[in-house]
């Protein structure tokens, strides 16, 4: 009865959070309802309630919460988002240990998200991904399929869904190595006043490893069956499929999820554009001014991935899909990484238009950010100097604007 208390509490406080932010419920309603979730628990009567639904639900919900809540409204529990991940790595832990298959697939698989992003942002360690995968406990996104809209005629569903699993997932995967990776490099930076060539050259090596890794897995397991380097591709996928590739959560609009004819490569075809993108540009402080002897290639090759993120994600605007919080990291990622004036401008009025459709203003402060690092880029350059000289992770800190997640 306490856990399902605690667990509606969570539940009010998320709710009451985003309705702040409309103006329809006070900040102070979500803050007395997150307490009165992370009050003092009665001991539970068996191991079995500590490991239950509602407990790892509510952790859920308050790691959601945390990111989403703005660090200033709240500082004691600026970092509370940490505390959270930490538990639910036991929880994970622990019930796979006890029940075997984790019943939420979808929720392990936001977590691992959630994680992911944090520190691409420059936040945690992957901590929770990395416990997940190294334990084998990961769960099939085929048990996503249960709850997904339903469709006969589609002969080559037993053939296409493996496939896209593992195209999911493996870009997940590699996008959280290079998220550790850079974490790794930042804190090796932090600690000298100076890097020497030797350990730059160390970084640029595993950098190349791990890009040439993402590449080769996105060639190989990328489906044969769809057209290659088209971000419309994937418009041939079944609806349960979309489902499952866009890693939209369960909704009672079916019609909508049916009747979609934009590019469903949201969570899979992005993430792997953001992810090259992002290991060109952000792995450690000054990356982008080393010199490379295929330079101009791979400034052509950025721009053309910039140009596939931007594309698609204006051609779910023009469809009113302001729901999709997945394509806000990669637009954040193109507008840092382009050169181009047009394309940095478009960026910017892109994630405007996705502000105040997520639970939080995540996406506000990640605009606000990037507005920001544009103008700084622009002064370096007018100057005489590069863009490139601007590593957005330090400059975000700096100015009190950084960002857990993008989307939420």
């Amino acid at each position: 009865m306490l856990t399902s208390l605690k667990l509606r509490h969570a539940i009010c406080a998320l709710s009451a959070l985003n309705l702040s932010y409309r103006g329809q419920a006070t900040l102070e309603e979500a803050i007395e309802h997150y307490d009165r979730a992370l009050s003092a628990q009665t001991p539970a009567s068996s191991a079995d309630d500590l490991l239950s639904d509602g407990v790892f639900l509510r952790h859920y919900l308050l790691l959601v919460y945390d990111i989403c809540m703005p660090a200033d409204a709240n500082e004691a529990g600026a970092g509370m988002w940490v505390n959270h991940l930490q538990q639910l790595i036991r929880l994970t832990q622990n019930r796979a240990a006890r029940f075997g298959k984790e019943p939420h697939a979808f929720v392990m698989h936001s977590i691992c998200a959630f994680d992911t992003y944090a520190c691409l942002m420059g936040h945690g360690n992957c901590d929770y991904f990395r416990t997940v995968l190294t334990q084998n406990i990961v769960p099939s996104l085929s048990a996503a399929l249960s709850s997904a809209p339903q469709r006969t005629g589609w002969s080559n569903e037993a053939h296409t869904h493996p496939i896209i699993n593992s195209l999911l997932r493996g870009v997940m995967i590699h996008t959280a190595k290079l998220a550790q990776a850079a974490q790794q490099f930042r804190r090796e930076a932090a600690e000298r006043t100076t890097v020497s060539p030797g350990r730059c050259a160390r970084w640029q090596a595993q950098v190349f490893q791990l890009q040439t890794e993402l590449g080769n897995f996105w060639t190989q397991t990328y489906p044969d069956f769809l057209e290659k380097d088209s971000s419309m591709a994937g418009q041939i996928l079944d609806v349960r499929m979309r489902y499952v590739f866009e890693h939209v959560g369960p909704t009672e609009n079916r019609t909508k999820i049916t009747t979609c004819t934009t590019d469903i490569f949201t969570q899979a075809f992005l993430l792997y554009q953001a992810a090259i993108i992002y290991s060109r540009t952000s792995m450690f402080p000054g990356q982008g001014l080393i010199p490379t002897a295929n330079q101009a290639a791979l400034a052509a090759d950025t721009g053309n991935r910039v140009s596939h993120i931007l594309t698609l994600t204006m051609s779910f605007f023009a469809n009113g899909e302001l729901d999709r919080r997945e394509v806000v990291f990669p637009v954040f990622m193109a507008g840092i990484a382009t050169n181009n004036p047009i394309a940095k401008a478009k960026a910017i009025d892109l994630l405007k238009s996705y502000e105040g459709h997520g639970i939080g203003q995540n996406t506000s402060v990640a605009r606000k950010l990037l507005v920001a690092v544009c103008e700084e880029q622009n002064r370096r350059v007018s100057a005489g100097r590069r863009m490139e000289e601007v590593d957005w992770l330090r400059f975000g800190r700096e100015r009190g604007m950084s960002v857990v997640n993008c989307g939420l």
